[in-house]
């Protein structure tokens, strides 16, 4: 166990001010999640497990239709206050769609923006 302590450690502070207490290889100074040089590879990294797992509001909403349903079978609510609450968690999940969408627009939107730039670059670099 004392071995343990003498490996080299991630030279970065955290968000708190602590010290990273992440083990690292002999010839890096940084871990991954603190190497300067990885930091578009994390970015990356975590656009696209936000867009992959599940939204917490849509989790949520699915509580709710189950609660509904549950509440219907045991007639604790009326099939007209079950339809209206089922509507509502509708539109919820339509708002968090688009919601959902309006930040892939906008990512997009981005991208393009820095391609448009990448390519007038290296149009006037070759035509100059």
């Amino acid at each position: 166990m004392d071995n343990v302590r003498d490996l080299p450690r991630c030279s970065a502070k955290k968000s708190d001010g602590a010290q990273c207490e992440r083990i690292v290889g002999a010839s890096q100074q940084y871990c991954h999640a603190h190497d300067p040089a990885k930091k578009e590879a994390r970015k990356r990294s975590a656009s696209t497990a936000a867009k992959s797992k599940l939204s917490s509001e849509i989790v949520s909403i699915r509580a709710e239709i189950r609660s509904i349903m549950q509440d219907l079978r045991a007639k604790k609510l009326s099939r007209g206050d079950a339809a209206i609450l089922l509507q509502g968690c509708g539109h919820l999940l339509k708002a968090v769609s688009e919601g959902r969408k309006q930040g892939e627009y906008d990512e997009i939107r981005t991208e393009m923006v820095e391609l448009k730039q990448l390519f007038e670059a290296q149009q006037e670099r070759y035509s100059g």
